[in-house]
């Protein structure tokens, strides 16, 4: 099954299969570059791909995530806090720096499929009408004890969770009841009157990464030309497979090309975007091989 499909019908077993991929320890890492504060070393286990931590996560943390998929894979600490005036008026707060999380690339993509959530997956039946598009997740835990609903639109993010404060069953509880319902009430109302928006295409924004053509960053048959993208090389691997991991390794080989004489935080940048597309990379081997790449051109 492909990602897309797996989110936007909670196919768990996929996000699980990736997270295994990836391993804990990397998928981890990104959370802990965002400010979620009660991350624990009994979290860096596969439970934590279905959402079983050990502490759980706030609203305000999956708000905060989710906005960053929406900032091109930036991330910005949430704050209630617009200014702070000393004694003689001048403002003294300042913002906590960005970090970029994700590549580019990636959190486009990712955005891209959370919009097929809500036209066509688990939150369908939420019904969003706006001519301001939206992307979001349902979740929903075991015996209907806790149920979620994040999304964003290119505007505002926001998460909705509902359930009691010592777990108990809440009867027709899932991601797309309750929660859905409260984010679209609350989301309508806060876009109301603004424009008309859209998310950004990933393929256009990944060109723009790489310096790469369209046609090229979609593959667009430069590997194994001719041949059926369902075909299977070995079992569970498609033609299909193969081709989205080489063209993913040849955006990061190209961002690792850039990092070559370019200024320390441009580096780092390019660094974690070249990161963000080989956490994709499906096959072992390959993506092993573009780490040690990446790893190279750092030291």
């Amino acid at each position: 099954m492909e990602l897309r499909q797996a989110v936007e019908q909670s196919k768990n077993g996929v996000a699980w299969s990736v997270y295994h991929n990836i391993t804990p320890e990397v998928g981890m890492g990104y959370l802990t570059k965002m400010r979620f504060d009660n991350i624990v070393p009994d979290d860096y286990y596969m439970a934590t791909s279905l959402g079983g931590f050990t502490y759980g996560v706030t609203t305000e943390e999956m708000a905060g995530a989710y906005a960053a998929l929406a900032n091109n894979g930036i991330y910005k600490e949430p704050t209630c806090i617009m200014m702070m005036k000393d004694n003689t008026g001048e403002n003294i707060y300042r913002e906590s720096e960005e970090v970029q999380v994700y590549g580019q690339y990636a959190a486009s993509t990712m955005v891209d499929i959370l919009k097929g959530v809500i036209s066509k997956g688990t939150a369908r039946s939420m019904g969003w009408r706006s001519p301001v598009e939206a992307a979001g997740k349902t979740g929903t835990t075991n015996n209907s004890k806790d149920g979620w609903f994040c999304g964003i639109t290119p505007y505002y993010s926001m998460a909705v969770w509902v359930g009691y404060d010592q777990p108990r069953r809440l009867s027709n509880l899932w991601g797309a009841t309750y929660p859905a319902s409260i984010w679209k009430s609350a989301m309508s109302a806060f876009v109301e009157g603004l424009e008309p928006a859209e998310f950004g295409q990933p393929i256009e924004q990944a060109a723009v990464l790489t310096g790469q053509s369209e046609a090229y960053v979609a593959g667009d048959g430069n590997y194994l030309p001719g041949r059926d993208a369902s075909e299977e090389l070995s079992p569970g691997y498609t033609v299909g497979n193969y081709r989205q991991d080489h063209t993913l390794a040849d955006q990061a080989q190209a961002c690792i090309d850039q990092m070559a004489g370019a200024d320390e935080g441009t580096r780092q940048m390019l660094s974690n975007q070249a990161q963000g597309l080989i956490d994709q990379i499906y096959g072992t081997t390959l993506r092993n091989k573009m780490k040690g790449a990446l790893k190279a051109a750092m030291n």
